[in-house]
């Protein structure tokens, strides 16, 4: 300081100095802490949504799931009993599909033989059997009736070979399909048929996901504006608000490879907040994800606006000091 200035100022410029520098250190330390306490309530609101929306997507494809699996058992018991009458069989599937609501089709594919070993007495009946007599018979009520058609050439699927070759149930991607003039998303559940331990074939029940697509457009994160997605195990878009994005794949690697290996993932990228929850729907299928995402200008609102607060009373208080200490 030069040296003609008196004492009183330089004490002046001094003290202001140092409440200036510790109002400054306060104000960054609370809005810090503000910060920090918003986005830890903005993960908490999305992973309580995640799991909420766990339960009901589970309970929602579950029932499926036990459909495909009882009937599965019950077609087995058929066989070892001898009971193996197709007319019969496919009443049963016909009215089972009449009865679920929830289901759109069941498929039911026995290897060449492997049900009656009559597939030649059925060939080329229309519309249940192609020319091979095969039972393979794909029940379903995509239209307005519940028909029925041949699966061909089934043994080159994916869908066929991994329950044939592990002997456990299997779910592959939902897919795009078309319906009634619309595009649907479905999701099968497949559970392999074995007699005397050995694979002879599959049922299936498919499933519209319109529900979950229902319920994600529903889902306003507590009022926060956020907005839900689901994702199968490969990471493509199921279910989200809006249906443009359908079967598109998340874009973030590292949320991509959580959901492969059904973990919980936070992110925090492209201005949300997002919590990535893991939904395993039994020890034997790879789990999908729900993803509830939360706008992080809507969480840091408050820390924002308590920082600006913080700033003017910070400003007012040193005019106020200094003008006493003067």
């Amino acid at each position: 300081m030069p040296a003609n200035i008196s004492l009183r100022t330089k004490l002046f410029f001094l003290v202001t100095g140092v409440v200036i520098v510790c109002f400054a250190m306060l104000t960054t330390i609370v809005s810090y802490r503000t910060y920090e306490m918003a986005k830890k309530n903005a993960f908490a609101l999305a992973q309580e949504t995640a799991e909420k929306y766990q339960n009901e997507i589970r309970a929602e494809l579950q029932g499926a799931r036990i459909t495909a699996e009882t009937l599965s058992t019950v077609f087995e018991t058929l066989k070892n009993l001898g009971l193996t009458d197709r007319k019969m069989m496919n009443d049963i599937l016909k009215n089972a599909l009449a009865k679920k609501e929830y289901i759109t089709a069941f498929c039911i594919a026995y290897d060449p033989n492997a049900l009656d070993g009559k597939d030649k007495e059925y060939a080329g009946e229309k519309p249940t059997y192609d020319e091979t007599g095969r039972y393979a018979p794909y029940w379903n009520k995509l239209g307005t009736n519940i028909e029925v058609e041949p699966l061909p050439a089934i043994d080159t699927e994916n869908w066929y070979i991994e329950p044939k070759r592990t002997l456990t149930e299997y779910s592959p991607d939902p897919y795009p399909y078309h319906l009634q003039d619309r595009e649907v998303i479905l999701a099968s559940l497949i559970f392999p048929i074995l007699h005397d331990g050995k694979f002879v074939g599959i049922i299936s029940s498919d499933i519209v996901l319109d529900k979950l697509q229902q319920m994600v457009s529903e889902v306003n994160a507590d009022g926060q504006g956020g907005f839900t997605q689901i994702f199968s195990n490969s990471g493509v878009i199921v279910a989200h608000p809006d249906t443009e994005q359908l079967t598109r794949e998340v874009s973030d690697p590292a949320a991509k490879a959580a959901i492969a290996r059904g973990e919980m993932y936070i992110s925090s990228a492209s201005d949300y907040y997002t919590v990535y929850a893991p939904i395993q729907f039994s020890e034997d299928t790879k789990p999908w994800s729900v993803a509830v995402s939360v706008p992080m200008a809507q969480v840091l609102a408050n820390a924002v606006g308590l920082r600006n607060y913080m700033i003017w009373v910070f400003a007012l208080s040193v005019l106020v000091l200094a003008a006493l200490l003067y």
